[in-house]
């Protein structure tokens, strides 16, 4: 063995678990609370300088101990930034999706975060979105129509379909039924809410 490895192949063990510690420091701020994350940093370092101290003295072990918890919380730091930017993409996304699927799936409060996260984030300065708001009135008119219709063509998958219009005027929500003839049970129901003018500034304020 000692033939195979030249001297000083084998790391500095203080130094080679600090480092180790610091790749674990990473991986708790990723998995778990800042709070449990900053915990686990401590006892890393804690760790580190009963191990430098053995080896270095007190005087260089606090130095070295210093230098590894520093390396470790900036690693520590970069994981917790890298875990957040990841959340607030996967919350991007799906604001983004409700946009796409229409405005109106959700709460009020889903609705006032949507137009939030548009107007800080998405657009330029000086930018326009536009997107489709439903009014009350059409679903309300024709609150209880049933309509059946016959699978598109050149769309694979597409089938025969039921479209049925109800509306809920205490919330102010169209639900919008899709059933397929031939698969009842898979029938779904999005609910929308509508918005009258009114009720659309109130959004804003």
């Amino acid at each position: 063995m000692d033939a195979l490895l030249p001297t000083g192949a084998l790391p500095d063990l203080p130094g080679f678990f600090a480092v180790l510690f610091a790749i674990l420091s990473m991986q708790a701020l990723q998995r778990l609370t800042p709070r449990q994350g900053a915990l686990l940093i401590g006892l890393f370092a804690a760790l580190t300088a009963v191990s430098l101290v053995r080896t270095y003295g007190a005087s260089q072990a606090l130095a070295f101990a210093l230098l590894y918890t520093a390396l470790n919380a900036f690693l520590a730091a970069y994981a917790l930034a890298t875990r957040r930017a990841q959340a607030a993409r996967a919350q991007n996304q799906t604001l983004m999706q409700q946009l796409w699927e229409g405005f109106g799936l959700g709460s009020d409060a889903d609705q006032r975060q949507l137009l939030r996260r548009i107007a800080q984030h998405w657009l330029a300065p000086g930018g326009y979105v536009v997107m489709d708001v439903y009014s009350p009135i059409g679903p309300a008119r024709h609150a209880g129509s049933e309509v059946l219709l016959p699978p598109l063509e050149g769309v694979p998958g597409s089938v025969e379909m039921i479209e049925r219009c109800h509306f809920d005027p205490v919330h102010s929500r169209w639900i919008d039924e899709w059933q397929p003839t031939q698969e009842p049970e898979k029938t779904f129901a999005p609910a929308i809410r509508c918005y009258s003018p009114a009720d659309f500034l109130l959004l804003t304020v």
